[in-house]
């Protein structure tokens, strides 16, 4: 638990254990410690991270927000693939959609609703309090869900089933509200972004409110996000998406998926397949290699010939396969 506690005043862990039980921890459990703590801290400047676990399995959100996604099959939105086949999205193939009364993809949208419930009970508070004007608001995740698509349960995967998650900035000082920006982002950007924004730079309006935060270090795996959203620079054209196990690098339509086992890369064509289903490696060989060359030349970068990958110091990814009827 060294690398949560270090750098913060306080580090307020529900479970009490280091045991594996945070996945059970429920989003009323953190405001329960949350809400009181802000009020008790209304008058200091503050940085926040705190950590929902829902939506994650076990899907056990209070049962007052059970089954409000309980949809008949005929009333879901069906579009059609540029490769011919018919889906749901966010859901999967039309004619292979989950069958019973309890589907993963509706308990996992209670979740969703649940998370989306407890924080806004947080945005209340910071306005009961008089600090909803006052606080920058950051809400993204860390993983989607996999809920049964390629035949996978869990997020150790790189389809964009798992690494398409939102990122939400609210700053009435700084941003302009409801303003939606297209293109790649990633989880290392965060942190550049939230320094950036509170330790100074020109036209800055929060850095003079903010003397406590550090300098900006010279260099960042990610970048800050500041300058696009103010439309001063545009968003990456292309990325490299990691797990456990499995790294993507996607540059439209095109999107490779390498493996660290001896199994050969496979390569996606997301406009006319959305689903990631068809593998082109074989019909496209000239683009698999080429993206397959790129990807190294970006792990050398990153590399700088200074230490090992440490996706090789990785065991594995943490996803189970579920076998279909009549898999062996």
């Amino acid at each position: 638990m060294k690398q949560f506690v270090r750098g913060f005043d306080y580090y307020i862990n529900i479970t009490r254990s280091p045991a594996w039980l945070h996945h059970h921890v429920l989003a009323d459990e953190i405001n329960a410690r949350l809400l009181p703590w802000l009020e008790q801290h209304r008058e200091e400047q503050f940085f926040i991270f705190a950590h929902y676990w829902d939506p994650h399995l076990p899907y056990n959100m209070p049962e007052r927000f059970r089954g409000g996604f309980s949809r008949n099959r005929e009333e879901l939105p069906v579009k059609k693939a540029g490769d011919g086949y018919d889906y749901v999205p966010g859901w999967g193939l039309a004619d292979d959609l989950p069958e019973g009364d309890d589907l993963s993809i509706d308990l996992y949208d209670d979740e969703v609703c649940y998370v989306d419930d407890c924080v806004g009970r947080v945005r209340t508070e910071l306005e009961e309090l008089g600090l909803r004007d006052e606080t920058v608001v950051i809400v993204t995740a860390d993983h989607g869900e996999d809920l049964d698509l390629h035949g996978l349960w869990g997020h150790g995967t790189v389809h964009d089933t798992t690494v398409r998650v939102p990122l939400i900035i609210r700053d009435p000082k700084s941003f302009l509200q409801g303003k939606r920006l297209q293109g790649f982002v990633q989880h290392a950007d965060d942190l550049p972004t939230i320094l950036d924004y509170f330790s100074g730079g020109s036209g800055n309006p929060r850095a003079a409110e903010s003397e406590w935060m550090p300098t900006l270090p010279e260099r960042f795996d990610g970048a800050s996000l500041r300058e696009l959203v103010q439309g001063k620079k545009s968003a990456p054209e292309e990325i490299v998406v990691e797990s456990g196990a499995h790294r993507g690098f996607v540059s439209p339509p095109w999107k490779l998926i390498w493996y660290k086992e001896e199994k050969p890369s496979e390569l996606f064509d997301l406009i006319n397949d959305p689903l990631e289903i068809h593998d082109r490696a074989a019909e496209a060989p000239g683009v698999r290699e080429e993206l397959e060359g790129r990807l190294a030349a970006w792990v050398e970068k990153q590399l700088a010939g200074q230490r090992t990958d440490p996706i090789f110091a990785v065991q594995g990814a943490w996803t189970c396969y579920i076998g279909r009827k009549g898999d062996r």
